[in-house]
């Protein structure tokens, strides 16, 4: 069983590997912001090509962990289309993941954070609302935003969401190793990688710090592109073929590990600010989504103006499996938010 926001940790590179990827990456314009948070990201840029006074759209991906940057090429396409209706388009990597920077204090990765590191962003562009476009935990994270700042979101886009609310949900008082991700370490990968895996997990339960200390975030991001690939990518979608031969490099293990963790353990709970948010709100849902319909039946009902769609022939990655659907779907209802202005 995948743990609940695995997700769109897996937002990110189709195709023909990663050294593609990178090479893409750097066709565009990879730009970066300096938060007062204190977070450095990394960004891409797609430029409306019409004048229009309109808010952003940032997109928000999965994982927590995941990354956008690297893997533009897949969503340039996609974001064009919506840039084609006059909105800037904004993919970034959250912070601990892909070409963002990695804080020196895991304990520092939380839900807060990266509530605060979006809102830094909207004051960074200067803009008075945002339209968010959330995937996976990045529907959660969208979720968390919109019930602190439910004036500075206009409408909000939630793909194969994870669940809105975690709350009082932890089994642990501290982060622990994923036990699945364990596994498959000492089933497939060397007894010494394995070894080290048990460290880190007997570590966090007394000193986190340390436990960073002792094994941090090259080795462990490397050993979690390789789970990634290798384990999870096929459950990610309805046609497996279609990451067939794709390569994760980028994936922050200790964002991932820490901000699931607080989540359950610290995140406020949201519903009932939610219930107040009037603003239109947009849920896609693959009928092969690993994920329970459930969880994207609770956004549609409890945003007062959501509507679900229910598409079929996609699994979790719904823009992997159903492109068309998935940039059209979008762009229709950017459309009415380009058509009021």
């Amino acid at each position: 069983m995948l743990p609940i926001l695995l997700g769109t940790v897996i937002c990110a590179a189709m195709g023909s590997g990663a050294l593609d990827h990178q090479r893409s990456a750097d066709r565009d314009t990879v730009r970066y912001w300096d938060l007062p948070t204190g977070s450095h990201l990394a960004y891409v840029r797609i430029s409306a090509s019409r004048t229009a006074s309109l808010p952003p759209v940032l997109y928000l991906h999965g994982g927590p962990g995941a990354y956008e940057v690297a893997s533009v090429s897949e969503y340039r396409p996609l974001a064009e289309r919506w840039a084609r209706l006059g909105f800037d388009v904004y993919l970034y990597d959250q912070v601990g993941s892909g070409r963002s920077g990695r804080l020196h204090d895991p304990v520092q990765y939380t839900v807060a954070r990266h509530v605060a590191d979006l809102e830094a962003i909207r004051v960074t562009l200067g803009a008075q609302r945002l339209i968010l476009i959330g995937e996976s935990w990045g529907a959660a994270l969208g979720a968390q935003y919109m019930a602190r700042y439910p004036d500075r979101v206009a409408r909000a886009v939630f793909v194969s969401p994870g669940a809105i609310d975690l709350s009082g949900s932890v089994h642990s008082p501290t982060p622990r190793f994923d036990e699945e991700m364990l596994a498959w370490v000492r089933t497939h990968r060397s007894t010494e990688e394995y070894r080290r895996c048990q460290i880190v997990d007997a570590l966090m339960a007394r000193d986190i710090h340390r436990a960073y200390e002792r094994v941090g975030d090259a080795t462990l991001d490397a050993l979690f592109d390789a789970w990634v690939t290798e384990a999870i990518l096929g459950r990610t979608v309805h046609d497996s073929s279609l990451v067939r031969g794709a390569r994760m490099a980028g994936m922050g293990w200790w964002v991932w590990t820490v901000t699931n963790w607080d989540q359950r353990a610290h995140a406020p709970p949201i519903r009932s600010a939610l219930h107040g948010y009037s603003g239109p709100v947009l849920v896609l849902h693959g009928t092969s989504d690993y994920l329970p319909d459930s969880l994207a039946i609770e956004y549609a009902t409890i945003f007062q103006r959501a509507r679900l769609v229910q598409v079929p022939q996609a699994g979790h990655l719904l823009w992997v499996d159903q492109p068309e659907v998935f940039a059209r779907e979008i762009g229709r209802f950017l459309a009415q938010e380009a058509g009021a202005t």
